[in-house]
């Protein structure tokens, strides 16, 4: 019975002041694990152009949605560099 007590504030203690690095924290790790589906669509499409599917999207749409991906994944991968380490310093202290 003590131990779960015990258990329980340390836990309250690690999530103490510390809810909008968590939610940061979760949400880019959500993002970046949906980066993969959208990167296999995109290599699709590739596929489809290069092997001359008709219906596929033109090249040039899909060099702009290359270049938005890439981008969209640095600013993905960089809010997860900056805010899991945050939160648990935050939580250890």
């Amino acid at each position: 019975m003590k131990n779960r007590s015990l258990q329980k504030q340390l836990i309250a203690q690690f999530y103490h002041k510390n809810i909008f690095y968590l939610c940061v924290a979760v949400i880019s790790s959500l993002i970046s694990g949906s980066l993969n589906l959208m990167l296999s669509w995109l290599l699709q499409q590739l596929v489809d152009v290069a092997s001359g599917v008709p219906g596929a999207l033109p090249v040039n749409v899909l060099t702009k949605l290359s270049a938005g991906f890439i981008l969209l994944c640095i600013a993905v991968f960089l809010l997860d560099y900056a805010s899991q380490p945050r939160f648990i310093e935050r939580a250890m202290r």
